[in-house]
């Protein structure tokens, strides 16, 4: 270098100062570390750490350097040995040095993890250059970046990040990312709904892979508008497909999103299947509902009319022995009326309004008991087989009720089998219950008996299985069948406290399951015995109460002719005046339920002030829920149903005045 080139002292001076204010006044720490020892290079790296840590000291730093170390200004922290400022045995600050040894003592853009004396956490970004010679290390130069900060941000952003994806994953909800039509996100909920083994089996299939058939044009639809901004239905349903072909209803909505850079579009589906199914069970409920109302209220009035024609029947028929023609009118009259009952008597079963007689029976035997009359009823090309538990257990229900139950399942099995086959009857215990059946039917927990009735005939399909139990639906052809037969099954079924469930298959027949719950109670034998002949007449006074003129009129003359002293009343209060004024006792209040003003039972309480110890005996086309529980009769209760023969209501009448 010539003297000309060589700055002179002012210059120097001069840059020196300008170097310093440099250094003084970067945001980077810079700095200079002496080694008051110099240290052998060619010591194993844990003694040169040790060495470090006792022989450097910072000889040169500026107040960033400083501030990075708690400090105010370079003067503080001049001076200071590398062991002052770290702390020796944090791993992170070890493994650091020892890079720094096995770089060659060159470091860039390397970045530590740092604990110092104060035991926070630094992160800094350096470049470090060691100058060595004869192979020691004399001192270290370096620059670094404070980067805790920016660390600290990038942390709380990951954490962040993972708290969204645990709580997206934890959602009960499909959530969905798509990017250019394919999958590029799908959380938990989407993989257990699209039945997939993991997200990775949905990342990258198209998106239209999974909609229904039926909603592919309404989707790329909705899909286009949220590319072009436009407003969208917030939330729209349709029908997705899983990847083993299973169809799920769900609710969808979407928006625009940005996902890695890219346009795409966040997509949140619920499973609304059972929802649905509900609405359907609801709406069916109400259906049902509605007509059970309406048949009770029918069932009033149309029994009060059976009542008159029937009873009228039966009595001009035992004056007509000599004139068979005549005799011939009156009963197809009389047979009409029983099957306009019959019908009655099937509405007030399927909306549960019918008053069942209870009690501890055996199964096996009431099936035994109606054997030879389904054999007749099914035909001679259809074979009938019973398989019946021997150790089947007891239940509480109405016999009567159970043999119409049989009659009805038969009946509609034999239709299903028009070239014929076979019909098998089978009983079983099936407890504890499991808390649904098969077809989703519920059942509380306990022991149940069942009784099957299978067919191999032609079988139902899904459509059909859904309507079996409404009103008036038949698959028969019109003239042939009423619909009823199935709801009546169900009425007195769900009336006993039990379950249907029916299982079938189009060209594999079909399978009714009737779950009644069972008890350890034993049979009850107290059905009065059909040899013994009661006499149907009497002597005493009975006060019968009838709004409706024609059924007060016919049972005054029934009971008139049985010998017995009437009383008759149209209303309530004529009823009260009349035991006020009767001189004589009255033995039978005969009631019926359903009046104006005053009901039945609230008559019997009013009289019972006038006349203490009356009996009561009363008659209804139904009974209202005020003396029912279940459709079995509060105890205490006679009740006799319309319509009813003559014979029907002197048996009861001296039941009831015997009792």
């Amino acid at each position: 270098m010539t003297a000309k080139s060589r700055p002179s002292p002012e210059e120097q001076r001069k840059r020196d100062e300008r170097y310093r204010a440099f250094v003084e006044q970067s945001t980077e720490g810079i700095w200079c570390f002496e080694v008051e020892r110099p240290i052998h290079v060619e010591l194993p790296e844990d003694e040169q750490v040790r060495q470090m840590y006792r022989y450097a000291y910072l000889a040169e730093a500026n107040d960033a350097m400083a501030r990075m170390y708690g400090m105010k200004s370079a003067d503080e922290i001049r001076g200071a040995r590398l062991g002052d400022l770290l702390v020796e045995t944090d791993p992170h600050n070890v493994a650091f040095l020892k890079a720094f040894i096995r770089s060659g003592y060159r470091l860039r853009d390397a970045e530590s993890h740092e604990l110092d004396k104060a035991g926070r956490p630094r992160h800094f970004l350096n470049n470090f250059i060691g100058v060595v010679q004869d192979g020691r290390l004399l001192r270290a130069w370096g620059v670094q970046r404070d980067v805790t900060e920016a660390r600290r941000m990038q942390e709380d952003l990951r954490q962040s990040e993972e708290r969204a994806r645990h709580l997206v994953d934890l959602l009960p909800d499909a959530v969905f990312i798509h990017t250019d039509g394919r999958f590029v996100y799908a959380n938990n909920a989407a993989v257990r709904m699209l039945g997939a083994a993991s997200a990775a089996d949905l990342v990258g299939r198209p998106v239209l892979g999974i909609v229904h058939p039926d909603f592919v044009d309404l989707v790329k639809s909705r899909i286009r508008s949220l590319q072009e901004g436009k407003q969208v239905t917030p939330l729209m349903q349709q029908k997705v497909v899983g990847l083993d072909g299973s169809t799920v209803d769900v609710e969808i909505s979407g928006n625009r999103f940005t996902y890695e850079g890219k346009p795409s579009i966040l997509t949140v589906m619920r499973d609304i299947t059972a929802r649905i199914n509900l609405e359907v069970q609801l709406r069916q409920a109400q259906k049902m509902e509605a007509v059970g109302r309406l048949a009770g209220g029918v069932a009033h009035d149309f029994n009060n009319l059976l009542t008159v024609i029937t009873g009228r029947c039966d009595l001009l028929l035992r004056g007509v022995n000599g004139n068979k023609e005549l005799r011939g009118d009156l009963e197809e009259v009389r047979r009409a009326g029983e099957r306009a009952a019959s019908l009655t008597r099937q509405l007030l079963a399927f909306s549960r309004k019918q008053v069942l007689q209870p009690k501890v029976i055996d199964l096996n035997s009431v099936i035994e008991g109606v054997n030879k009359m389904l054999r007749r009823l099914i035909g001679e090309d259809i074979e009938l087989v019973c398989v019946l538990a021997p150790d089947l257990s007891h239940v509480r229900a109405d016999a009567g009720q159970i043999e119409q139950v049989l009659m009805n399942l038969t009946v509609n099995a034999r239709d299903a089998m028009p070239g014929g086959g076979r019909v098998t009857i089978e009983t079983s215990n099936t407890g504890p219950a499991p808390a649904r059946l098969p077809d989703d039917v519920p059942l509380e927990d306990g022991a149940y008996v069942t009784i099957s009735v299978s067919d191999t005939g032609i079988g139902m399909d899904a459509r059909i299985q859904s309507h079996l139990f409404e009103p008036f639906f038949t698959m028969k052809r019109q003239g042939q069948g009423t619909g009823l037969g199935l709801p009546t099954v169900y009425g007195i079924v769900k009336q006993s406290g039990g379950q249907v469930s029916v299982d079938s298959t189009p060209g594999k027949g079909t399978t009714f399951r009737v779950h009644l719950p069972a008890v350890a109670e034993a049979l009850d034998h107290s059905e009065t015995d059909p040899m013994v002949v009661r006499p149907l007449g009497g002597t005493e006074t009975i006060l019968v109460v009838e709004d409706e003129p024609v059924v007060s009129d016919l049972a005054c003359d029934i009971l008139k002719t049985h010998g017995y002293n009437v009383l008759k009343a149209r209303t309530c209060g004529e009823a009260r005046r009349l035991c006020e004024k009767h001189d004589g006792p009255i033995h039978l209040l005969l009631a019926d339920v359903v009046m104006p003003i005053m009901s039945g039972p609230e008559l019997s309480r009013s009289l019972a002030a006038v006349r203490s110890g009356l009996k009561v005996l009363y008659m209804s086309g139904y009974a209202p829920e005020a003396m029912v529980h279940r459709g079995v009769l509060q105890p205490g209760i006679a009740f006799l149903q319309k319509p009813f023969a003559p014979d029907a209501l002197a048996r009861r009448v001296r039941e009831v005045l015997d009792y």
